[in-house]
């Protein structure tokens, strides 16, 4: 009997779950809620943030109500597997799901390799390339490139573009709306990118975990070297005194860490007079509405002011 009683409260959670979430537009993660947002503005569409950016998406899996919001969602914004590997299995084949990491115009970035020799494109001339010379039926893996796109504002851009039309195919009685919006948010966008230019400092930092590639391009800062390349897994003692000494001799401003780890071996650079600035590039204590990019690209820059 109780186990009946289970069986039912478990399908009337799945089937009221799903009714919950029949037909809404579902992103990711918090900044590209926030450029999905702009360009929903003004339309009924209701928008369902998948990771509120305490865990981190690189490696964690889902609930069972976060599959059912997939399941039933109408479209799924995803940030691609060069991010959200936990995800993955979940959405890779479905036709609702639009992998942002393939934005029509998007530039990637190889993962930065601060002691070792930097890692080109195949045509040899730089570590910069465009979505199609580094996606994967080119020959490079999702691993060896750097998934925190979003922090270059040309890439939010581009990604405003392909909400854009994506949501203009599929709710066609809307696209002038949407255009309008998209517009709008390409100004913002513009904007926003010429403030934080003209109020940032180009400071030298290291970083608990390499975040920060994109923005360091938009806005010359300068990342001289990270403290661990995996920040699930420990750090590595000799490099960890190596990082320390090289803080001191290159004058280094601060060390910046995620909210999404602890970093517990940065107290040795406190211990150091060394600042550590905690930095978040998921928007974790930021409401999920429309202006959460912004907010999270002009608290990032004011840690270089």
């Amino acid at each position: 009997m109780f186990r009946r009683r289970i069986i039912l409260c478990l399908f009337c959670f799945l089937t009221g779950s799903y009714n919950l979430y029949a037909g809404v537009i579902v992103v990711s993660i918090k900044p590209l809620y926030g450029l999905v947002a702009k360009v929903l503005k003004d339309t009924d569409h209701r928008l369902e943030l998948l990771y509120d950016g305490l865990i981190s998406p690189h490696i964690t899996g889902l609930k069972i109500s976060d599959v059912v919001k997939l399941r039933k969602a109408a479209l799924i914004f995803w940030a691609g597997e060069i991010y959200e590997r936990g995800l993955q299995k979940h959405i890779e084949k479905e036709r609702r799901a639009i992998n942002l990491s393939h934005a029509k115009g998007l530039n990637l970035l190889y993962n930065r390799a601060f002691d070792h020799d930097i890692r080109e494109c195949h045509d040899g001339k730089s570590t910069e390339c465009s979505h199609h010379a580094c996606s994967d039926h080119h020959g490079h893996s999702p691993e060896s490139l750097d998934g925190h796109y979003w922090l270059d504002i040309n890439n939010a851009m581009a990604i405003i573009k392909t909400v854009r039309d994506r949501l203009s195919m599929e709710f066609p009685s809307e696209k002038d709306v949407f255009y309008r919006n998209a517009d709008e948010a390409l100004r913002t966008l513009e904007a926003l990118k010429e403030d934080i230019s003209k109020k940032i400092r180009p400071l030298k930092y290291m970083s608990f975990h390499d975040f920060t590639q994109y923005f360091d391009r938009t806005f010359k800062t300068q990342c001289v070297g990270v403290v661990t390349a995996d920040p699930h897994s420990g750090t590595n003692a000799k490099h960890l005194s190596r990082m320390l000494s090289r803080v001191v001799k290159e004058n280094i401003s601060f060390v910046m860490r995620e909210k999404q780890f602890k970093g517990d071996s940065l107290i040795l650079f406190q211990a150091q007079g060394i600042p550590v600035k905690t930095m978040d590039y998921l928007g974790t204590d930021f409401e999920p509405d429309a202006f959460v990019y912004e907010r999270i690209l002009s608290d990032l820059a004011s840690a270089f002011r």
